[in-house]
């Protein structure tokens, strides 16, 4: 049986370095919630702007967007630490 985006259906759903590139990203996570199981999850993957070497880089006052990839690609609309 295939299931149907309306019913609360799934154990699990994925966001792997995506909720970067959104310009909502909680009302996306929210509306996938509602496909979930009650005791389903939501895994979120993320590129960590706190991480040591960018840290070190706004240190030295580099701020510096580019088109190669990475945390400071220019695809990224905003940014996430661990914690948020």
């Amino acid at each position: 049986m295939i299931a149907r985006l309306t019913e609360a259906c799934y154990h699990c759903i994925f966001f792997v370095d995506v909720l970067e590139h959104l310009r909502e990203p909680g009302a996306i996570l929210a509306v996938y919630a509602q496909f979930l199981k009650p005791d389903g999850a939501i895994i979120i993957s993320a590129p960590n702007v706190a991480f040591a070497l960018q840290r070190w880089l706004l240190l030295l006052g580099k701020f510096d967007y580019n088109s190669a990839g990475g945390i400071m690609d220019t695809f990224h609309l905003r940014f996430f630490t661990g914690k948020s």
